[in-house]
């Protein structure tokens, strides 16, 4: 069994056993912290280096990923009216870094990973910054401050750990990459269980607000893969990767960076946004392997 289909097993579970998912959902945090620092670790430092010479990835895919796509998104939704929680949540999914599982997605179709993790690592170091950056230009009624804080103390933590550890056991960790990628998968998979905690309840008492929080979550999933696609080059197996590179996106960076802080229905929008992040790239591998 994929990795892929696990996760997406672990967020089924997570929603029809409320049980699990309620003890399992204070790990979350800790859940977010592993997965960022087994991504950091995985960091190809060469691979990096090339990156950052290439303005098309250093520049302008991180720039419109994380900070033009969010704040158009934004402003569109606010001059339609759209309830504040919708917007917030969207806006923040939209701010936040592509998921860790996006690499070892591309890899799993034959393309060798080098754009999506490229994209996950800048993305993810530049997230302190431009995510309160968004949230204060385009009118969220969440305080940019606390935001950029608790990103700090995050992904500060996860990066000083990560050039401790590589400092120390570099030749040791080279060789590691499966085991990695194992707990990577393993704290995804708590993630995805907790995640859900509350949402079966909130389908029976709020099911008008959870199906459009839902439906806005799979359709800006899916617009960001469409755009993915559009952007990626000739080459078939780059432009899917690049399209569901910008399509999950990590957004338990800002639900565990706000915590408690977080208004309850932008935490549901971040809980059902799980749904698609979890359920279609196993969708995709089904697709894929069909497909030779």
């Amino acid at each position: 069994m994929n990795s892929q289909a696990i996760l997406a097993i672990g967020v089924l579970i997570g929603f029809f056993v409320p049980a699990l998912s309620d003890a399992l959902r204070p790990l979350l945090p800790v859940t977010v912290f592993m997965f960022v620092f087994g991504t950091l670790l995985r960091a190809d430092v060469p691979l990096l280096r090339s990156a950052m010479r290439q303005p098309r990835v250093s520049i302008v895919l991180t720039s419109l990923t994380m900070i033009v796509l969010p704040l158009t998104v934004g402003y569109v939704l606010l001059a339609l009216s759209l309830p504040q929680a919708l917007v917030a949540g969207v806006v923040l999914g939209l701010a936040s870094p592509p998921s860790s599982t996006n690499a070892a997605l591309a890899r799993l179709f034959g393309y060798r990973g080098e754009l999506p993790l490229a994209l996950i690592i800048l993305t993810t170091l530049m997230t302190p910054f431009s995510m309160p950056f968004v949230a204060a230009f385009s009118g969220l009624v969440i305080s940019s401050n606390a935001l950029m804080v608790g990103l700090l103390k995050l992904l500060l933590g996860a990066v000083i750990l990560t050039l401790v550890v590589r400092w120390q056991w570099s030749t040791w960790i080279d060789k590691q990459a499966s085991r990695i990628d194992g707990l990577i998968v393993g704290a995804l998979f708590v993630f995805a269980i907790g995640s859900m905690q509350g949402v079966l309840e909130a389908s029976w008492l709020h099911p008008s607000l959870t199906i459009m929080l839902a439906s806005a979550a799979f359709l800006t999933n899916l617009a960001q893969q469409c755009l993915g696609l559009a952007l990626g080059s000739a080459e078939p197996r780059e432009r899917i990767a690049l399209g569901l590179t910008l399509g999950n996106r990590n957004v338990g960076l800002p639900w565990a960076a706000m915590g408690a802080t977080l208004d309850p229905h932008v935490a549901l929008y971040f809980a059902v946004a799980q749904l698609p992040i979890f359920l279609l790239p196993w969708m995709w591998t089904i697709v894929f392997k069909r497909l030779g």
